[in-house]
């Protein structure tokens, strides 16, 4: 709301200077191209900043503030009709004498007696107002009714010299005594404001000031944490405000690939999983960062979680799981007293029993594991030795470990997946720094190569194989994640895809199937996930129109 003393915008000094010059709302609208509701406002906002009470008075202030500039009235001749008395053509003579003198006494001999007449606006009455006049006669002879005759083939327009003036134009005769007042003229030629405008009230300024700061900090407390309470120390433990979801993790829209299946029971992190018979296992974890050995069946023909009664035998969190055949192999990880572990275990599906095998050559935590031409592949690790990065590989049918080439880039916390002869080592986390590093190791040579680097840097993606391409999910243990990256081998080229959650989303277990994947359980911002989402690399989704037999059918 506008308040008394505050000073003209520069749209409001735009609207004095043509309500100066006589000119009505509906044509201030239209040389403004503004509604004449908003010059209403404008109009409405100019009387009380300047405590004016009519047009007139808010024409005096511009004149006086130097906002706009009075023109010379120019030459004009009263417009006396045969009925005009000498009184109103003294009166007229002395109105409109032009400089040189001379009175102009002939125009308005051929003038019609009879024409319709038109109001004079006020404002245009004292702009023009006589020589002789003051300012403040504006009231007076604005209340004499001022007439311009006009006709209705030929609007009025201004008459720089008594030679071209319409003829159609007169006026009627005035009463004895009172002044003749011209007819319309030129509008007058507005100036630039000459003063700047007086700066704004300090309490004002520290009201903007403090509602842009209110504004700044809404904002940044509505966007996800940044990996705040993501960064991993040596035992792989993660700081976790609640083991509650809230609404502000929402399920993706209709117009994606994404969709929510059955939760798991209870919300779980740093899981493994792996796909078996259509079956998905999800395979301990960490729930309330306590190692968990429990194993959870994912059926998705019912899209229901049920336990598996054969919990792993070390509980483990960090350990990731590749299946071979009706086994699962789950390596390494941290167990409940907070260390890394070397036991190497392997789920047998068939008859819902584990096997103990040959351990790791070293404890390990936080490494990414693959299975490709029977055998296993470890790489990288987030040992209880700083610094030390190794790599192995198992051989399944000799139950042997041998080490092999490491990475080129040292760092833990990758995701890796085998496609044909190669194997992918993706992302990764190493002192407070997430990697978009893609590497590929050859096993027949023993040896690495690179791949094109992600858009963005992840720390623990989920990487999973769906027919010729490679997808990376999740990140963010030092930065922002607005998207997922699918992966094109052939053409080696990352391109983005949706995510169902905005921010970070870590420590997720992921499962590949035939035409699609899950991506089960993890954290985002600060809590554990419960969510179980399946992303459909090939839709093959059919839905049958279902009809209902009538009541009196069979």
């Amino acid at each position: 709301m506008a308040e008394a003393g505050e000073p003209l915008t520069e749209r409001e000094l735009e609207v004095v200077r043509l309500l100066s010059t006589g000119a009505g709302n509906k044509e201030i609208a239209a040389q403004l191209y503004l509604s004449p509701n908003t010059v209403k406002v404008h109009l409405r906002n100019i009387f009380t900043k300047l405590e004016a009470q009519s047009r007139v008075e808010v024409t005096m202030i511009a004149v006086r503030n130097g906002w706009v500039v009075p023109a010379a009235e120019p030459a004009a001749e009263p417009a006396a009709g045969p009925a005009a008395g000498p009184a109103a053509q003294a009166a007229g003579e002395q109105a409109t004498a032009p400089a040189n003198g001379k009175p102009a006494d002939t125009a308005s001999q051929s003038a019609p007696a009879t024409t319709p007449v038109e109001t004079t606006d006020l404002p245009r009455a004292v702009a023009h107002a006589p020589s002789g006049a003051s300012v403040i006669d504006a009231e007076p002879l604005a209340a004499a009714n001022v007439a311009r005759a006009i006709t209705d083939e030929q609007p009025p327009h201004p008459a720089d010299s008594p030679s071209e003036a319409p003829a159609s134009v007169t006026a009627p005769a005035n009463p004895a005594g009172e002044r003749a007042i011209p007819r319309a003229v030129a509008p007058v030629p507005v100036a630039p404001n000459p003063q700047p405008l007086p700066p704004l009230p300090l309490w004002r300024r520290a009201l903007i000031v403090a509602t842009l700061l209110l504004i700044a900090a809404g904002s940044l407390a509505s966007l996800p944490a940044l990996g705040s309470n993501a960064r991993p120390d040596a035992d792989g433990t993660d700081l976790v405000d609640n083991n509650t979801l809230t609404g502000d993790l929402l399920a993706p829209g209709e117009a994606t690939r994404w969709y929510l299946r059955g939760a798991l029971p209870a919300a779980r992190a740093r899981s493994a999983a792996a796909a078996v018979g259509g079956l998905i296992y999800l395979i301990g974890g960490e729930t309330n960062q306590t190692a968990s050995g429990d194993v959870l069946v994912f059926d998705p023909r019912n899209n229901t979680w049920a336990p598996l009664d054969a919990p792993k035998p070390t509980p483990a969190w960090n350990a990731p799981a590749v299946a071979v055949g009706a086994l699962i192999y789950v390596a390494g990880g941290t167990t409940a007293n907070g260390v890394a572990t070397n036991r190497l275990e392997a789920l047998d599906t068939t008859a819902n029993v584990w096997r103990s095998l040959r351990p790791l050559p070293a404890p390990m935590t936080g490494h990414s594991m693959a299975a490709l031409g029977g055998k296993l592949y470890v790489f990288g690790d987030k040992s209880s030795n700083p610094g030390t990065v190794d790599s192995f590989a198992y051989d399944i049918a000799g139950d042997t470990w041998h080490p092999i080439a490491p990475m080129p880039t040292p760092r833990s916390l990758t995701g890796a997946a085998a496609f044909d002869d190669r194997i992918y080592v993706i992302g990764g986390y190493d002192e407070g720094r997430e990697f978009a590093t893609c590497e590929v190791y050859w096993p027949a040579r023993d040896a690495w190569s690179t791949c094109a680097p992600m858009q963005i840097s992840r720390g623990g993606p989920g990487i999973a194989r769906v027919g010729n391409s490679l997808y990376a999910v999740g990140g963010g243990w030092a930065g922002f994640v607005g998207f997922n990256e699918r992966y094109d081998p052939q053409t080696d080229r990352w391109t983005s895809i949706e995510t169902p959650l905005i921010g970070d989303w870590r420590s997720v277990a992921i499962a590949a199937q035939p035409t699609e994947f899950y991506v089960i359980g993890g954290y985002s911002n600060g809590r554990r996930l419960a969510f179980t989402y399946v992303y459909e690399v090939f839709t093959n989704r059919t839905f049958l129109p279902a009809f209902q037999a009538s009541p009196d059918q069979p």
